[in-house]
């Protein structure tokens, strides 16, 4: 699902006739069979928080530059890949599953050992959904360094 910031509104676009129960329907001016949803609001203090957490432990280990490369392949992939976004951030699909699929996409794209604990670490605490904005609060942090 591709996100578009808007400051202080934060626009995602999906290809449905209803929005998702998480977010409250504001319909406007989109591309025939998309329907865009704004949420009104800033971006969650706890995506900073895990943002800031890895931002630092990169830093620490010396691979701030390897993190940032898999952040933004992860930013990517899940933006391009509808049904991998809704596993990932799907509440109801099992941890087992989505630690697995983060092997097998961590395996393929050569992440760092950070990204991929970092990334279980998220399945394990129930805060997949927040990885769109921990990304976007990554790479904000990375730019200011």
């Amino acid at each position: 699902v591709p996100v578009l910031s808007v400051k202080p509104i934060t626009m995602l676009a999906a290809r449905s006739t209803s929005a998702p129960r998480a977010f409250s329907s504001r319909t406007t001016a989109a591309p025939r069979g998309v329907r865009v949803i704004a949420m009104a609001g800033k971006r969650n203090d706890v995506s900073d928080s895990y943002a800031k957490a890895l931002v630092e432990l990169a830093e620490e280990k010396n691979t701030l530059e390897s993190v940032h490369a898999d952040v933004d392949t992860l930013a990517g992939l899940v933006s391009a890949n509808q049904k991998l976004a809704e596993l990932l951030f799907n509440p109801v699909v099992e941890s087992g599953k989505k630690k697995a699929v983060v092997a097998k996409i961590s395996k393929e794209a050569g992440f760092q050992k950070y990204t991929t604990n970092f990334l279980n670490l998220l399945v394990e605490k129930d805060r997949m959904n927040l990885l769109n904005e921990i990304c976007e609060s990554f790479e904000e942090q990375y730019c200011t360094l």
